[in-house]
C-alpha cells in the first residue's frame, strides 16, 4: 500500500480517534489464516497492523474495531457468509474468499 495514502488515513484517524481499532498482531493474523484457509492479502494486512478494524472511507474490520464500527471481526464475518451462502452457487468463491467489510445493509 502507497505509503502517501497510508499517511493521508492516519491524519484522518487522528482527528477522529473512535474509528481507529487496536493495531493487529502478526498472531492474530496468522491464527485467520488458519482458521479461514486463506491467504490474506498483503495491502489488507499492512493496513490492519497499523490501524486495526477502522473506518477509511467504508468501514475496514479486523479483529479489534474502533468504537463506532461495532464488534464484528473478519472471522465472524467470513463464517457468516460462508455459512448463509454454502448452498448457494457461490459457494465455492465464497469460501476462497475474506470478508471485511459489508454495505451496512449486510451485504458483504
Amino acid at each position: 500500500m502507497k505509503e502517501e495514502l497510508m499517511k493521508r488515513i492516519e491524519c484522518f484517524l487522528q482527528k477522529h480517534p473512535e474509528l481507529k481499532g487496536v493495531p493487529a498482531t502478526l498472531n492474530e493474523i496468522a491464527k485467520a489464516e488458519e482458521e479461514l484457509q486463506i491467504k490474506l492479502d498483503d495491502d489488507y494486512k499492512e493496513f490492519i497492523k497499523r490501524f486495526g478494524g477502522s473506518y477509511a472511507g467504508i468501514a475496514i474490520h479486523a479483529f479489534s474495531n474502533g468504537s463506532s464500527m461495532g464488534n464484528e471481526t473478519i472471522i465472524n464475518l467470513t463464517n457468516w457468509c460462508r455459512e448463509s451462502f454454502e448452498r448457494d452457487e457461490f459457494s465455492p468463491e465464497i469460501n476462497k474468499s475474506l470478508i471485511f467489510s459489508d454495505d451496512g445493509s449486510g451485504n458483504p
